[in-house]
């Protein structure tokens, strides 16, 4: 069965970054980006705060109320979805999913609208992780070893958590590159595989990009999740 972005799921949270038990998640990828995962924002039905990263849901997406958290954007393994055979428990409206798309950019300080792109810009500081910063960090998938990683998502004394892109070094003959991915020269980075970590698993400041490879890191996530900039 195939997976459609806009599709709602129960699903089993592997990481470290709290949501409720046994959450809902929204898909917001193509499953064609990569078979083995999916991008999702998981879904809050208990505590109903909204902010500018967060999207009231209608309620007869899932039967009650729920909120969306864009700022827990990640790639989650299509093994986590549970009674995936069963399809989605859900599924949102075009125009609900257009708001989500909004509100995925400003979770990465972007304006994911059509024809009006901008990704808002100061440059990062090293004390703390801020977007456009690189830094080793321990992923999910790799606890003993840190790995680089470009902060789209700001921290902050309430927000313990960011979005994070892999960067995986760039072979010794370049590769075309994909729409989802950011040519960093010695790195590339991969929007279809950002995940949501906690700031405790971000274990050094590595460097920092430009503005202009934030704003390309910023349009390839867009990409991911079918934003038209």
């Amino acid at each position: 069965m195939r997976i459609q972005p806009g599709e709602v799921y129960r699903i089993q949270w592997p990481y470290d970054v709290a949501v409720e038990k046994e959450p809902y998640a929204i898909v917001v990828s193509e499953e064609s980006f990569n078979d083995q995962y999916v991008v999702v924002v998981p879904l809050f039905t208990a505590n109903l705060t909204d902010s500018a990263a967060r999207l009231i849901l209608p309620e007869e997406v899932i039967g009650r109320r729920a909120v969306a958290h864009t700022d827990k954007l990640t790639r989650l393994p299509v093994a986590n979805i549970k009674a995936l055979e069963s399809g989605p428990v859900g599924t949102i409206e075009e125009e609900v999913f257009f708001d989500l798309n909004l509100a995925v950019g400003k979770a990465a300080g972007a304006h994911f609208f059509p024809g009006e792109f901008e990704a808002g810009w100061k440059p990062p500081g090293s004390k703390r992780p801020e977007r456009g910063s690189i830094w080793q960090a321990f992923w999910h998938d790799s606890k003993q070893t840190a790995r680089p990683g470009l902060v789209m998502s700001d921290s902050s004394d309430t927000n313990d958590h960011v979005i994070l892109m892999p960067l995986t070094s760039q072979p010794l003959e370049k590769q075309p590159i994909l729409p989802s991915h950011v040519d960093l020269g010695a790195y590339v980075a991969q929007a279809d595989q950002v995940e949501v970590v906690r700031t405790q698993q971000l274990r050094e400041y590595d460097d920092r990009v430009d503005r202009s490879k934030f704003e390309a890191a910023c349009r390839a996530i867009a990409h991911v999740i079918g934003a038209e900039l």
